[in-house]
């Protein structure tokens, strides 16, 4: 039976992605604020399916764990709706050439 991963293991990989690619055991496991039990499932699942490796309690993302981290990362940077102007709110461009006046209320008094 072949498991997907899913957004706690998403998390383990983002964590090692942030700090290079590598942490030892306990700094990951206090990160990723999962229990001991489950960080140690999640941990047996990324290894068997070779998205990380160990190396004497230090973790290390594999080049597929990579790979999972870069998708993951910029599916979640795509599209941010706050960022969006409504239609509503955006007015007429002025063009380079044109004279622009402020309005005498809005500059500094002291000005």
């Amino acid at each position: 039976m072949h498991e997907k991963v899913d957004n706690r293991h998403k998390k383990i990989l983002s964590t090692l992605f942030k700090a290079n690619g590598k942490l030892d055991s306990f700094t990951l496991f206090k990160r990723a604020r999962f229990s001991f039990a489950e960080f140690t499932n999640l941990i047996r699942f990324l290894k068997k399916h070779e998205y990380l490796r160990e190396e004497e309690y230090v973790f290390f993302l594999t080049s597929k764990g990579k790979k999972s981290s870069l998708v993951s990362h910029e599916a979640e940077g795509k599209k941010r709706k706050w960022r969006e102007v409504p239609a509503n709110m955006l007015g007429n461009k002025i063009e380079i050439s044109e004279g622009y006046v402020p309005s005498k209320s809005m500059l500094d008094q002291e000005f």
